[in-house]
């Protein structure tokens, strides 16, 4: 049985390993720690917080209970226990818990923080705002709750006083990442590319760049020659970022000796058939040798573009003849307009509960006057089934294999409906007639206000008037497509 300066050695260390980022460490600390002194309420609260920083948690959860059931007026575990339900989609019960912690502790900052991150999941921004404000008045030096504060402001369409907010975030911890990263979605929103695209480089301190094991080479953002030199562009996001940015490519050929172009799989055939001068791979091989390398989504910084220089001439990506000749023995040869539709994008997109609809949405839409082409070849829960009472829309599911096949088949169509997804920058990039749903808090790259994009000029934007307020953006969009039926 270890004694108590033994225990206390233990948990000293473990709480330092934990202080320094050493989590496996800490965790190793924290479980020796409670083995021997089972019922220590703060050393299972500080291993249920280190497990939810490990992504874990459930286990987390479990670990803070245990402390509450040791300690029921625990306010710094019931805080806790908020985060780890937050990470497990339980946004409801989390708000509950950190409701608990701040009535045990009215002054409880970061619990108020935390509070506001659950109204947040909920959809219910104007009150997560408030939140965020309470903790700011309790502790105006908690740079996570003007973090918070400014995604608020975001969602709720005033990126200036976002970008307000996550500088006095910036003000209080310089090398916060995800506040340079933010303010740099909102700096970009409002049209400030040059700010914007320095700030962007910020993602790549907050894990979301895509890791990749680099064999030589340099990082390289425009500021020495490669005119000698292989570069490696590589994709870091999602498909839609991929297809968005490669726009860029054929000028960056120009600056170097050979270009390798690495990205998804699914969007290989389609990039090697449109860059045949480049060598194209795709994520899980391995690129041959380089001298440098880029990320697709730095780009406009590494080649100094500037607020004029996103749209192309014309398209800058086509389908290929022969998939092209496949897919015209697919689709209906009724004369009618031919529509391609896309209700939803990818689940796991952080914003998808915003952006993404039903089917069922689109229902009233869909004239017999119009041949109807799904572009989605994954379908969720109760979208096959809706699609059984639609006849008038052709699903061809998993014959969609790659991007190509998409494209071929966009190439098909008079017209694309879509949210915001990956098909939206594909129908633009190709030149093809497209009408993008927006939420009321857009992405970045659509701006504000405006119902065309400087980045795709065939897209017209039909955008929410109030959040959430999709009947306004589909009554618009039937009223378009019921004035060009009639003129057609």
């Amino acid at each position: 049985m270890p004694t108590v300066s033994e225990l206390q050695r233990t948990l000293e260390e473990a709480l330092d390993h934990h202080r320094n980022g050493r989590l496996n460490a800490a965790l190793q600390g924290y479980d020796a720690f409670i083995a021997a002194e089972a019922n220590f309420a703060p050393a299972l609260n500080n291993r249920g917080n280190l497990l939810t920083a490990m992504g874990r948690p459930a286990e987390a959860l479990a670990s803070l209970e245990a402390a509450i059931a040791l300690n029921p007026d625990y306010a710094e575990a019931y805080s806790n226990r908020g985060n780890a339900l937050r990470d497990l989609k339980r946004p409801d019960e989390a708000l509950a818990s950190y409701d608990k912690a701040i009535a045990l502790r009215p002054a409880f900052a970061q619990a108020h923080s935390n509070r506001g991150n659950a109204l947040f999941d909920l959809g219910r921004t104007a009150e997560a705002l408030a939140s965020y404000d309470q903790s700011i008045d309790l502790a105006p030096g908690l740079a996570d709750a003007h973090v918070n504060r400014g995604a608020a402001l975001y969602r709720l369409n005033r990126p200036r006083d976002a970008i307000v907010s996550y500088g006095q975030a910036i003000a209080i911890d310089p090398g916060n990442a995800d506040a340079h990263y933010q303010q740099s979605l909102a700096m970009l929103l409002v049209g400030d590319f040059d700010a914007g695209w320095r700030a962007y480089e910020w993602r790549k301190q907050r894990g979301a760049q895509r890791s990749m094991t680099l064999p030589r080479g340099d990082g390289w953002l425009g500021e020495r020659d490669i005119s000698r030199s292989t570069l490696l562009a590589y994709s870091e996001q999602g498909f839609g970022d991929t297809i968005q940015f490669c726009r860029f490519l054929g000028a960056l050929e120009t600056r170097c000796a050979r270009l390798i172009v690495q990205v998804q799989p699914e969007l290989k055939a389609l990039l090697s058939a449109n860059f045949s001068s480049a060598t194209v791979i795709d994520t899980a091989e391995t690129p041959p040798a380089f001298d440098a390398h880029c990320a697709l989504m730095s780009l406009p910084l590494a080649l100094g573009v500037g607020p004029d220089g996103f749209a192309c001439d014309g398209p800058y990506l086509h389908a290929e003849p022969q998939l092209r000749a496949l897919w015209q023995a697919s689709v209906a040869q009724t004369g009618k307009p031919r529509v391609g539709i896309v209700w939803s994008g990818a689940a796991y997109h952080l914003d998808d509960r915003n952006r993404s609809i039903t089917i069922g949405r689109l229902a009233p839409l869909l004239s017999p006057k119009i041949d109807w082409v799904c572009l989605q070849n994954h379908l969720r829960p109760g979208d096959g089934e809706a699609l059984e009472t639609l006849p008038q829309v052709a699903y061809h599911g998993e014959g969609l294999k790659t991007f190509a096949d998409t494209a071929a088949l966009i190439d098909l169509l008079d017209l694309v409906i879509c949210v915001d997804t990956s098909v939206a920058h594909l129908a633009g990039a190709m030149g093809k007639p497209v009408w993008i749903l927006l939420p009321f808090s857009p992405d970045w790259r659509w701006r504000l206000d405006r119902t065309d994009s400087p980045w795709h000029p065939t897209a017209r934007l039909f955008r929410q008037l109030a959040p959430g307020d999709w009947a306004s953006v589909l009554k618009r969009v039937g009223r378009e497509l019921s004035g060009a039926l009639a003129s057609g």
